[in-house]
């Protein structure tokens, strides 16, 4: 995985195991409390493991360990979870920053694990 912002940007970071992400996005248009750990392993250094914890919908704990993208490491506590195609971020955060990205992906692989989550949740 890339740590440099412009190799995000143009998909240089391979996103694997994001099905539980859609398990995880269910539990929050259901306002039901759900955890979802995300695991960063660099191209350099000891992978790290950060946790995004729903608690209702007007607050999410993000418990940020990834020393990449230029974030804030720590506790962060957010009002919103925002998905795309793209990413995985939280938004109206306290602290230094008001959007917080907590993992990027490429569409294609969104797009594969959305498929294989449909098939895992309909039977």
């Amino acid at each position: 995985m890339s740590e440099k912002e412009h190799e995000l940007m143009t998909g240089a970071t391979k996103a694997e195991h994001l099905v539980p992400m859609f398990a995880f996005l269910d539990d929050v248009k259901a306002n039901k409390e759900s955890t979802l750990q995300i695991t960063v392993f660099p191209k350099s250094g000891e992978p790290t493991t950060s946790e995004l914890h729903f608690i209702s919908k007007d607050k999410t704990i993000f418990t940020n360990n990834n020393k990449t993208f230029a974030m804030p490491i720590g506790e962060i506590e957010c009002m919103n979870i925002m998905d795309s195609n793209r990413n995985l971020a939280v938004d109206g955060c306290n602290g230094e920053y008001s959007n917080v990205l907590v993992i990027p992906f490429g569409s294609r692989e969104y797009n594969l694990a959305k498929v294989e989550y449909k098939k895992i949740s309909n039977k």
